[in-house]
Order: C-alpha cells, then sequence, then structure tokens
C-alpha cells in the first residue's frame, strides 16, 4: 500500500518578519533557514541527533524570530517522523522576501 503523507507550512512564518526589509530581518530568516537544510539533509548527524535537534527547534539560530508560534513548523515535524530519516530532497525559494526550504521524502 502507498500512502501520501502531506505536511503544508513553512520553515518562516514570522507575518511582521515578511514585510521587515532589514538587513537584520534577513539575516535572522537566512540563519534559521540554513539551520533547518542543514538539520533535514546532512548525513553528519545520526536519527537521534536530527531528531533532538527537532525537538529543540526553538533553540535554533533566530528560531522565533522565523516562527514566533509552531504551528507552520509542525507539519515537517509529522513528515520527519513519518519518514525518520533525512530528507531526500530540499527546494528553496523566496517567500515574500525571505528565504524558506520544503524537503521532501521519495519512496
Amino acid at each position: 500500500m502507498n500512502i501520501l503523507v502531506l505536511g503544508s507550512g513553512s520553515s518562516f512564518h514570522n507575518m511582521q518578519g515578511f514585510f521587515d526589509s532589514s538587513d537584520d530581518a534577513m539575516r535572522k530568516a537566512t540563519r534559521f533557514n540554513n539551520w533547518l537544510q542543514t538539520t533535514m539533509q546532512t548525513s553528519a548527524y545520526s536519527e537521534n541527533e536530527r531528531k533532538a535537534r527537532l525537538v529543540e527547534w526553538y533553540s535554533a539560530p533566530d528560531a522565533r524570530y522565523a516562527h514566533p508560534r509552531e504551528e507552520h513548523l509542525l507539519p515537517l515535524h509529522v513528515c520527519y517522523g513519518v519518514n525518520n530519516r533525512a530528507a531526500d530532497k530540499a527546494l528553496s525559494l523566496t517567500l515574500l522576501t525571505k528565504p524558506a526550504s520544503m524537503f521532501m521524502w521519495c519512496d
């Protein structure tokens, strides 16, 4: 049986931050996005380390700037939990002037 799990969230979800065009806002958004890309893709982490990073995501650089509340990041946790491994692919984009990422697992 094939099952599709679709997590609909965002790697950046600070509504005020979307409209902040300062260098500081871009630096903060980029730092968290880079942390998330590394967490989701690197083979340098064991799955226990990756899981621990996701559980403690709010400790990541500028995490609370990127996500003042967690509900738009939690779908990523669900998708990771279903797969329990690094993402196979990541797509990077600009979302209302801020860097964002999407992650996919392909089986």
